[in-house]
């Protein structure tokens, strides 16, 4: 596991998962499952009075087992294999990722990257 959070393995979703907060016409939600690869967001009204969501979740987010007093996070990320960190991003508004550092591996001569 990337992190101390093992609840997954336990088969505890809820605890594993960090929570997504959404507000959609005035109806606010905090699912655990808004962690989970594939989950999608951005809810949009259409036209025929449906509601769409329009933004595919390519990642995991995983709950923090410890934060600090301003509710930061403090656990440590592990990467999977050794490597080289070649980018930082520090913006969570830049990219659909949030906040991630990428990191280079190289396996049988060549490279592959893992985002965390």
């Amino acid at each position: 596991m990337p992190t101390d959070n093992s609840a997954l393995l336990h088969g505890n979703g809820p605890d594993f998962y960090m929570y997504t907060d959404r507000t959609f016409e005035g109806v606010r939600s905090a699912p655990w499952q808004g962690g989970q690869y594939g989950f999608v967001r951005n809810q949009e009204r259409a036209r025929d009075g449906s509601v769409v969501f329009t933004r595919f979740h390519e990642g995991l987010d995983i709950q923090p087992t410890e934060r600090d007093g301003r509710g930061e996070p403090l656990d440590d990320v592990r990467s999977v294999d050794q490597g080289r960190v070649v980018y930082v991003n520090h913006n969570e508004r830049s990219s659909s990722y949030g906040r991630y550092v990428v990191v280079e591996h190289w396996w049988q001569g060549a490279p592959y990257y893992t985002l965390y």
